[in-house]
């Protein structure tokens, strides 16, 4: 077992396994930022608890499959546009991207599964698993087994509080990993796809315009993109691509414009050569007005951003 608390929300982005992806905060942490995890064979257990609202945006790693669901109530979380309650799943087909948002602090369990196993499922004509193994299924399935699956993950790692070298026999670990296996695969079994919005009828599907706009910004990362660059890219209108992003993000377009670009800069500032000043690393992103974006960038990140650039650089030798 790994457990590694006290972490910063990109330092926990790293730790994260069977996905690869970034974390883009919604405001300043309340709490520090907790991994832990187990790896069993080809599968990987996570209990994370996220120290503030974000958005995620990955994929899973093209030898696994994943499985996601909150573990805190009271927050708001969406898996690409659809609302995650008590006994929703969300089963994450392997390298394909996903977007994950939820509105505070949350404690969630993810599972990734490898392909080898989940081709036995799909292959087994005894177990009848029917998840398209090219997309996302993210939907109800019953409480119980969501309830059984988040109470067997606590339950692992509250033994490992006690006794740090329960999982080191082999046979633990093989009836662990069994009973992981199995809880998994009967949950996924039983998801019924959530019903799709009913906000209006675009001509194109939600997720298509998402995937659209965000192409537009993975290959504009040093752009100042505007809102109306990424309605030409999604080809649709503004309250189109707003009603998307507020459906997947729980934010408008233009909020996450900022968030991202603000992102990208704090990647900037933490990757600086030794002659770059703020002013150099904002100006590549088209910020002009540092001293409201050095405020807005507190906010979001707890310190200003001339104390990460100098936090980044090497010491200078005594």
């Amino acid at each position: 077992m790994v457990r590694l608390f006290g972490l910063a929300f990109d330092e926990f982005e790293e730790a994260m396994r069977g996905v690869s992806g970034r974390f883009i905060p919604l405001k300043k942490s309340t709490d520090n930022w907790c991994m832990q995890y187990v790896v069993l064979a080809d599968i990987e257990v996570m209990l994370g608890f996220n120290g503030a609202g974000a958005v995620y945006e990955g994929a899973c790693r093209p030898e696994n499959f994943g499985l996601f669901f909150p573990l805190s109530r009271g927050v708001d979380v969406a898996m690409n546009g659809q609302p995650m309650g008590n006994a929703t799943l969300a089963w994450l087909a392997s390298h394909r991207s996903f977007y994950c948002y939820h509105s505070t602090a949350m404690r969630w369990v993810g599972i990734s599964v490898g392909r080898d196993t989940v081709a036995r499922w799909l292959n087994d004509p005894s177990l009848d698993f029917q998840p398209d193994p090219g997309d996302h299924l993210i939907g109800q399935t019953r409480a119980s087994l969501v309830a059984g699956l988040g109470d067997l993950v606590c339950r692992m790692f509250e033994v490992g509080d006690v006794d740090p070298n329960a999982l080191d026999d082999m046979p633990a670990r093989r009836e662990l990993y069994e009973q992981l296996a199995s809880g998994v695969c009967e949950a996924v079994q039983a998801v019924a796809p959530l019903p799709a919005s009913a906000l209006g009828r675009p001509r194109l599907a939600r997720r298509e315009i998402i995937r659209r706009a965000l192409a537009r910004l993975d290959v504009s990362t040093s752009e100042a993109l505007r809102v109306s660059d990424l309605c030409q890219a999604a080809g649709v209108s503004n309250r189109t691509l707003q009603t998307a992003f507020l459906e997947h993000f729980g934010l408008s377009p233009h909020r996450f414009l900022m968030l991202r670009r603000m992102r990208a800069i704090h990647q900037a500032l933490q990757s600086a050569g030794p002659s770059d000043t703020v002013a150099q690393i904002c100006g590549r992103f088209g910020v002009w007005d540092f001293g409201r974006f050095s405020s807005a960038y507190r906010r979001i990140y707890g310190e200003f951003p001339s104390r990460v650039l100098s936090q980044g650089r090497p010491k200078a030798a005594a």
